[in-house]
């Protein structure tokens, strides 16, 4: 024991007195700091992380750039179609003379528009020319269709005088009629002239205006 005592310099007591002060100091001072005695003074700049804080204790940051756009997406199916849509067979090209007398079991088919299936309101525009300056001649049509369930027909009738030297011998007839197509079809404006020997030409347009739904008023 009295050798191990001889061999301890100076410098080593010091050094172990040293150290075991600087344990017993920082011991204190981790358990007796009061709390919120900590401030910015005695921490170092950009030493804490976001773990040391609460939580939302730190503001958000300015957002940030907006990535690039992404890729375009696939094309949806189509739709089906609505309950409203104007399908035109326009009033075109030139007059064609009628050949079928009023009373024939089929007439002239004067335009066509062919249909989708739904429920139709279908008008039409006919223009009629008597060609002779020597009599007057007569012309009668409709609005026939391939539907089962449609309004009843209406023929419209006219007498076209004539013409003149210096004038023609036309007129206008409009026709209606509602058609309730279950299946693919057509509706079509048919002519039919008095007799034989009139001499009447015809062109027509069709507009067919498709519907929810409708009803004839008796």
């Amino acid at each position: 024991m009295t050798m191990l005592l001889h061999r301890i310099s100076p410098s080593m007591v010091v050094a172990v007195v040293a150290l075991v002060l600087a344990l017993a100091g920082t011991g204190y001072a981790a358990a007796a700091l009061p709390k919120n005695s900590v401030t910015s003074k005695q921490v170092v700049d950009r030493s804490l992380r976001a773990a040391d804080f609460a939580s939302n204790q730190l503001p958000a940051g300015r957002p940030g750039a907006p990535g690039p756009a992404g890729p375009a997406g696939a094309t949806g199916p189509q739709g089906p179609a609505g309950p409203s849509e104007v399908l035109i067979a326009p009033r075109n090209g030139q007059a064609n003379p009628l050949s079928t007398i009023i009373g024939a079991a089929k007439g002239d088919t004067v335009r066509t528009l062919d249909l989708r299936p739904g429920r139709y309101l279908v008008s039409a525009q006919v223009e009629a020319e008597n060609t002779s300056r020597a009599a007057a001649a007569n012309v009668q049509c409709g609005i026939e269709t391939t539907a089962a369930d449609a309004s009843p027909e209406t023929q419209v009738f006219d007498v076209l005088p004539a013409q003149s030297p210096i004038a023609f011998s036309r007129a206008n007839l409009s026709l209606e009629r509602a058609v309730n197509l279950t299946a693919a079809g057509s509706v079509s404006v048919v002519c039919r002239k008095r007799i034989a020997t009139d001499s009447v030409n015809a062109r027509a347009g069709i507009t067919a205006v498709r519907v929810g739904d409708w009803s004839v008023a008796p």
